[in-house]
């Protein structure tokens, strides 16, 4: 079950402006808890499970830094609820199959380099954390200290531009060999993404998630 990726990316920038907004309101985290809960049932389950560990340390250090400063617990609670909102707001963000995401962007028309450079940044990032990671096991193999500063740039810095340079080259002959093209309309897409029942289901309970919020702010 997946819902569209352009709503995905809409639902998660107004969650957070309106997150943001009412972030004065104790309602506010009734409110979170509950898109949470939903994002849950409409299949975000994993980004919604892996956004918990970063969002409780993150939130956890902030706003006890701010309590530990000010003594404030009302503006405890309120950064605690913006940190909610911005962390909540990621989860639909973070259900997008990139696949979908630049299909959808295709069919809308949008400028070929942004869809393909998308793609080349999220196929990439992967690609070096597996780089990163051999190259750590390389030089715990050789006995080399990961953290020593006077031999890290020889054993991983140099190592890690030298894979960099031919990963990237790989990506350009990928892309001209599979005559991608920075300009032009000229393509068909194989599997169009459609709007579905699903997503204005979606949607419509997000409106009335936010026009709830607004009705009970005081």
């Amino acid at each position: 079950m997946r819902i569209h990726p352009l709503m995905s990316l809409l639902s998660s920038i107004v969650i957070m402006i309106f997150g943001l907004i009412y972030a004065e309101n104790f309602n506010t985290l009734y409110w979170l808890a509950s898109l949470y809960v939903l994002f849950i049932l409409f299949g975000m389950h994993k980004s919604a499970l892996k956004m918990i560990i970063p969002a409780c340390l993150f939130i956890g250090i902030f706003t006890l830094i701010i309590y530990l400063s000010t003594k404030d617990t009302d503006m405890m609670l309120r950064m605690t609820i913006r940190f909610l909102a911005i962390f909540i707001s990621l989860i639909p963000a973070a259900s997008i199959y990139i696949v979908d995401f630049t299909t959808s962007l295709n069919q809308i028309h949008c400028p070929r380099f942004i869809t393909i450079g998308l793609m080349i940044t999220f196929s990439f990032i992967p690609i070096l954390k597996i780089e990163m990671k051999r190259i750590r096991e390389a030089m715990k193999s050789r006995g080399i200290a990961l953290y020593n500063p006077k031999i890290l740039y020889r054993a991983f810095i140099i190592p890690l531009i030298m894979r960099i340079t031919e990963i990237s080259d790989t990506l350009s002959l990928s892309l001209e060999t599979r005559g991608f093209k920075m300009t032009g309309n000229d393509y068909s897409i194989y599997k169009p993404i459609r709007l579905k029942l699903l997503d204005l289901f979606y949607v419509l309970l997000i409106g009335a998630s936010i026009a709830l919020l607004i009705i009970f702010k005081g």
